[in-house]
């Protein structure tokens, strides 16, 4: 591998860190949102450490989902780039990027109107 694709590739690695970044950072602040507005359905004998438990626990789960979606473009950039198909491995990126950011937006409205209809996350319905 020459010093260009591994120029691409650690490029590629630091986009996807840095989507990691935001994704977590988008659902740790989406579930610190939840909690907020819906407080007052919320025992106030709770303790903290119930809440960070709660918090940590999503933080894991958030990690499976983002982990779905920077999958296929990390795999793709160890396979591609050293083939010099670095636009091929940028297109899938953001394909990737933006499938997120737009189910992921769906899905947190959905759950806030799930939750104000149901006052529950999840029920068989």
């Amino acid at each position: 591998m020459n010093l260009k694709s591994k120029t691409h590739l650690i490029k590629e690695y630091c986009n996807l860190i840095f989507f990691w970044f935001l994704a977590v950072s988008f659902f740790s602040l989406f579930r610190l949102f939840f909690v907020f507005i819906n407080i007052s359905d919320i025992h106030s004998s709770l303790k903290i450490s119930e809440y960070l438990k709660a918090f940590f626990m999503g933080f894991r789960f958030d990690n499976t989902v983002i982990s779905y979606f920077i999958l296929l473009p990390l795999l793709s950039a160890f396979i591609l780039i050293p083939f010099d198909k670095v636009n091929l491995v940028i297109k899938t990126r953001l394909l990737f990027q933006k499938t997120f950011v737009v189910t992921s937006v769906f899905i947190t409205v959905i759950t806030l109107n799930f939750y104000e209809e149901y006052e529950d996350q999840f029920n068989h319905f």
